[in-house]
């Protein structure tokens, strides 16, 4: 059985074979380390020989077109730049701030129900400056679980206005109980190495600059 949060904001137990409209979102793990190479990553990514290299440099338009865990960037199914750091003019930085420090990482996006459900499952690693940023088409309570995760991270639900709404430390690995929920009705939801909140001092009064998100039209 999934977990999902419903529209009316209660946890509802749904079975897998009939999920219809819900929404069931991969918490994910990392870890810090140096920026890896092409082969070191491929050891960082739970995924066969085979389909990554039927996979890898496929053209693609969207995220479900690649074998997961790779992701669609620039056109070719990719290893996740989270892993690789693999940084341009064009990558996605989340802005915010608590009091007077002012912080920033690079995201991945998850903004169609897809990769919202896969998040990050099946990777072994992030690097520290990175993470990945769920963006809703609406505002609603949402759970997230551990399933298909390797390690440990922190969560961070936002709300529309960029306020911090709540938030979980180090999630435990490969733990599928719907444990870590919003405790009320949010737009975005962050997710970052275990040990972030601690290292960037992240709580209720952090504000995170969400405007430049609103390009991408979440399905």
């Amino acid at each position: 059985m999934t977990f999902t949060m419903t529209r009316n904001s209660t946890l509802s137990i749904i079975i897998t074979s009939s999920i219809i409209g819900t929404s069931l979102f991969a918490a994910t793990a990392c870890t810090k380390r140096t920026e890896p190479s092409t082969q070191d990553a491929l050891q960082l990514l739970v995924i066969s020989q085979i389909d990554f290299n039927r996979s890898h440099q496929l053209a693609c338009a969207k995220n479900a077109d690649c074998s997961m865990p790779l992701v669609c960037t620039s056109g070719l199914c990719q290893i996740p730049p989270s892993i690789t750091n693999k940084v341009d003019d064009a990558t996605p930085k989340l802005a915010f701030s608590t009091g007077d420090d002012a912080h920033s990482v690079y995201v991945e996006i998850a903004s169609d129900d897809y990769s919202r459900q896969r998040g990050m499952m099946n990777r072994k690693s992030c690097h520290p400056d990175w993470g990945m940023l769920f963006i809703f088409p609406n505002e609603l309570r949402r759970s997230f679980w551990m399933s298909h995760t390797y390690l440990p991270l922190d969560i961070v639900f936002i709300d529309k206005d960029g306020t911090v709404s709540n938030f979980y430390k180090n999630a435990k690995p490969l733990d599928e109980r719907p444990r870590y929920t919003s405790n009320k009705r949010v737009r975005y939801v962050l997710e970052l190495p275990a040990g972030s909140i601690e290292r960037f001092g992240i709580d209720n009064s952090t504000t995170f600059d969400t405007t430049q998100f609103n390009q991408y039209k979440a399905e």
